[in-house]
């Protein structure tokens, strides 16, 4: 049976062209039986430009399209910092934003305060599991909860939401959870599917996630193998530069492990006086690795000057942070600078407890 049609506005009356555009609403609201088409507030917030509101009309793994006053729009995945949902709660938009910025406790505060039970719609629901084992996730990765709850949330989340448009971020969360356990089979299982992404900067970083795991293991020749295919990838954009330098740390590491400390200093001071500092993460690793070097050469002075860069100036990653404290710890014992080495102790297990370099 067809719709009724609601009746036209008198052409006579105050509001007429108001009152048309509610009819016209309110037809095709009926004919195809949907008002959140019409009337969704939807919100994309992209990590490069300005958030736009509409209604999500497509949403995968690769993309998402928004109508945005009629116009498609449509965004690649690996470039959202997050999506909010039409009539999602906002605590929940809140712990999207805290996640963006890399606020794990914060967000994990917040996520705390909703109730289960009072999400409603498929899309809010999915998020809140999704959100709450990948803040999880990534709280694990830093020490401070559980990895195999994470990893088993995550899992389940993907079970049955195999399309997400997550599933960039959240495999890449699986992998680094199932090297910290020690899984590192299922690992690269993670890693080459994100190698697979038709994304340059997606399929680079997850080389250089996996030369990480296999240099871990210390699978060097492996590991090189990965860095090498990682650093001939033609590249352009900042995202993937910026892994190709990532994979030359590990390359150092690599040179490091196999007695080649030399070439690897000379390397890696390369490195610090080409690339921009403002990049905390690259630095660290930088400096972390520049500090292996130097103990390996029982240079302890020059060892602590390099961890005391990750500690002092590039902090704000945990998991280089918690490697450069932890080596500070045992450095400033061996410089006959006991309470130094208490203090950094003190400030690794108080920082990063469940950390691997806090149990060392």
């Amino acid at each position: 049976m067809s719709p009724t049609a609601a009746p036209l506005p008198s052409l006579d009356l105050p509001g007429t062209i108001f009152a048309l555009r509610q009819h016209l609403a309110l037809t095709a609201m009926l004919l195809t039986g949907s008002a959140s088409a019409i009337f969704a507030d939807d919100r994309i917030y992209p990590k490069q430009g300005s958030s736009v509101s509409g209604s999500i009309t497509e949403i995968g793994r690769d993309k998402v399209v928004i109508e945005v006053r009629g116009t498609p729009q449509t965004f690649e995945t690996p470039a959202l910092a997050r999506v909010v949902f039409d009539g999602e709660p906002s605590t929940l938009s809140r712990v999207k934003e805290l996640a963006a910025n890399g606020q794990w406790d914060q967000a994990q505060e917040e996520i705390k305060k909703i109730d289960p039970e009072s999400v409603t719609g498929d899309a809010a629901q999915a998020e809140l599991a999704y959100y709450s084992s990948w803040i999880e996730g990534n709280l694990a990765l830093t020490g401070r909860a559980d990895p195999g709850s994470a990893a088993k949330g995550l899992l389940a989340y993907f079970t049955a939401n195999k399309d997400s448009h997550h599933f960039y971020e959240g495999t890449e969360t699986l992998g680094e959870l199932a090297t910290l356990l020690g899984n590192y089979d299922r690992a690269s299982v993670y890693f080459g599917a994100l190698a697979k992404a038709p994304y340059p900067q997606v399929a680079l970083r997850s080389k250089v996630l996996e030369a990480r795991a296999l240099l871990s293991q210390q699978k060097f020749a492996e590991a090189r193998t990965v860095c090498s295919e990682a650093i001939a990838t033609a590249a352009t954009d900042p995202a993937t530069l910026r892994s190709q330098q990532l994979a030359k740390v590990v390359l150092a590491r690599c040179d490091i492990s196999e007695g080649k400390t030399a070439d690897a200093l000379q390397n890696l001071q390369k490195m610090i006086q080409e690339n921009d500092s403002t990049d905390s993460q690259l630095f660290a690793a930088l400096y972390n690795a520049q500090g292996e070097a130097l103990q390996k050469e029982q240079k302890w002075e020059q060892a602590v000057l390099a961890y005391l860069h990750s500690d002092l100036l590039f902090s704000n990653n945990p998991e280089t942070h918690a490697e450069a404290l932890y080596h500070l710890s045992q450095l400033w014992a061996k410089l006959g600078e006991p309470q130094r080495a208490a203090e950094a102790k003190e400030k690794l297990t108080t920082l990063y407890a469940g950390s691997a370099w806090a149990k060392k």
